[in-house]
């Protein structure tokens, strides 16, 4: 490491590949390797999130499953100004921190793509079996399942600078996930 640089991080893949998984085993391992740096989640999904639970408590419903068709519906609406919103926020993070932040967007879509790209962001896709994702679908109570096909959920845009295999154990993918940080995105610092 010559200088202190920010790091920036994009997981994505479609829905049940992993995705938030990796984010968090990447803090840790980031914890781990980096200590020095501060860690800022920079998920320009979350605002879509908070609202999906605000309607259902309002609602009455219970359940903190994804709903994968009104997610995508708002997407629609809002992230296009959202997500400069967001890396706004990373900006000024990365400035007030001297550049020593490691800044990961937990799930990237087609939609916040050019956005987290023209700020410097690593994409790295979460590959994972359709049979595996559904049965991840199935296993955490996905109230409704987006539709992938969708502009806005899709990730057909999106170019990988890394791809990270994620059809075994939660040991596997800490692995893969350690080995592509030491191998790949510190050395580049």
């Amino acid at each position: 490491m010559n200088s202190i640089k920010p790091v920036k991080i994009s997981f994505f893949g479609p829905s049940g590949s992993g995705k938030s998984t990796a984010s968090q085993c990447s803090r840790k391992i980031f914890g781990e390797l980096l200590p020095i740096y501060w860690f800022k989640e920079c998920d320009v999904a979350e605002p879509l999130h908070i609202i999906q639970n605000h309607i259902y408590r309002e609602m009455g419903i219970k359940s903190m499953s994804q709903d994968g068709e009104l997610l995508q519906y708002l997407a629609e609406k809002f992230e296009k100004d959202l997500g400069p919103k967001c890396v706004d926020r990373v900006r000024k993070f990365v400035y007030a921190y001297q550049g020593k932040v490691i800044c990961v967007n937990s799930d990237c879509r087609n939609n916040a793509y050019k956005c987290l790209k023209d700020n410097g962001f690593v994409f790295v896709r979460i590959q994972t079996d359709p049979f595996i994702r559904a049965s991840r679908l199935s296993e955490r109570g996905d109230i409704t399942i987006a539709n992938n096909s969708n502009s806005v959920e899709g990730i057909d845009q999106i170019e990988a600078n890394y791809t990270i295999f994620n059809d075994g154990t939660l040991d596997s993918l800490n692995e893969h996930i350690r080995d592509l940080l030491i191998k790949k995105i510190i050395p580049s610092l």
